[in-house]
């Protein structure tokens, strides 16, 4: 499941509903890889007023979202998995970060 909807190039927002008082706490580990894979973020609220903020955060990330495009060097159209890495610089700013996928499936032949 996590390979194929990263492989779909959604960004997943994952905002968990695990019903704790009825000791249904769900895996959150599932719901984090799933988010951190494919680019998104995962929530787990504990009140209706914590579902309500998170669900504004995953507005506002949408909205603010962006794409960067490249070229690859590697040309070859194999269906492997291809490991990229974004870094953000900022002349007189530190502590920044981007919230990316680890890369990208080549095309297949």
């Amino acid at each position: 499941m996590i390979t194929r909807a990263r492989d779909s190039d959604a960004i997943v927002y994952a905002v968990s509903n695990a019903n704790r008082r009825a000791g249904l706490p769900g895996d959150p580990g599932v719901l984090r890889k799933l988010a951190d894979e494919t680019g998104g973020v995962a929530y787990f609220p504990n009140s209706d007023e914590r579902v309500v903020e998170s669900l504004n955060e995953v507005a506002g990330n949408i909205r603010r979202g962006y794409t960067i495009g490249y070229v690859p060097s590697n040309p070859v159209h194999d269906g492997s998995f291809r490991r990229v890495t974004v870094r953000v610089r900022v002349p007189g700013r530190s502590g920044l970060t981007v919230r990316t996928r680890d890369g990208y499936t080549a095309p297949a032949p």
